[in-house]
């Protein structure tokens, strides 16, 4: 059987100038989960998202710099960081065709903002402001980006304790926004002590998950290479169902109704 292909919108720009980058703990993640990677850091004009969701098993979206606020209805604000537009409205349109196709969708950090922005919710700008608590979120001075700074409860009945067969955990923690309003139809799957939404998820979907957290970083704990594991086996069975169904409209095509529709076609252009 085929490894999985799954897609990730890398970063597309950094202090050294335009490039494309991805850590590799995510790399090593997917892979030890059994997974083959598509990056991409085309930007929104010139991407081929139809060529790159026809690829796609599964869809990753990665941690980075702030979502662009206009995006959620909210100004720039003092304490705003770096935004990467182009990277916004890639994943976006990404969102929207991968949820189309029917393919896992998982989001870490930047990735469950970007996921809730795109269900109408919005997000805290900058916790510290909006959002203030004895939790620091904002880790990134921590010696290794695996410290764990805070916990989470895991929502019973939620995909993600099923899948991690958590109630509560120590997270890491890299982010200074967050979720304010939820978006339309998600649950939350878990929560940090101060009330911050840490998790969120789809029901009526088979994966489509978002953690706040970096668990790419954590997978020495049995729990997040469990979840890796069920993103790429969901990647798996998405790939499997999607080459059974060319095989099928494959067996029903006709040459002839083809040369047919393409006349009607080119007699409607010629009109």
């Amino acid at each position: 059987m085929k490894k999985p292909r799954i897609l990730i919108p890398s970063a597309t720009h950094s202090d050294q100038g335009p490039c494309v980058f991805m850590k590799l703990s995510y790399i090593r993640a997917l892979e030890e989960a059994g997974a083959l990677l598509i990056i991409t850091g085309r930007p929104h004009e010139t991407a081929d998202f139809d060529a790159l969701i026809e690829l796609a098993d599964g869809l990753l979206l990665a941690g980075g710099v702030d979502v662009e606020p206009h995006l959620y209805g909210k100004k720039e604000c003092p304490h705003c960081g770096e935004i990467d537009t182009e990277r916004d409205l890639l994943e976006l349109e990404l969102l929207k065709r991968a949820e189309r196709k029917g393919i896992p969708i998982f989001g870490i950090c930047r990735g469950i903002q970007t996921m809730n922005v795109h269900t109408g919710g919005t997000l805290f700008r900058d916790l510290s402001d909006e959002h203030p608590s004895d939790i620091v979120h904002d880790r990134h001075n921590n010696p290794s980006r695996g410290t764990i700074a805070h916990d989470v409860e895991i929502t019973p009945g939620t995909r993600l304790s099923a899948i991690t067969g958590l109630e509560k955990t120590g997270v890491n923690s890299l982010h200074h926004q967050g979720i304010d309003r939820l978006g339309e139809g998600l649950r939350v799957s878990a929560t940090a002590p101060d009330g911050l939404i840490e998790g969120i998820e789809r029901p009526e979907l088979p994966f489509w998950i978002g953690v706040q957290w970096h668990p790419e970083e954590l997978t020495a704990d049995a729990a997040w290479k469990k979840l890796f594991s069920a993103f790429v086996d969901a990647a798996k069975n998405a790939g499997v169902r999607g080459e059974a169904e060319a095989i099928t409209n494959s067996e029903y095509s006709s040459p002839m109704l083809s040369t047919e529709a393409d006349r009607q076609k080119d007699a409607h252009l010629t009109k």
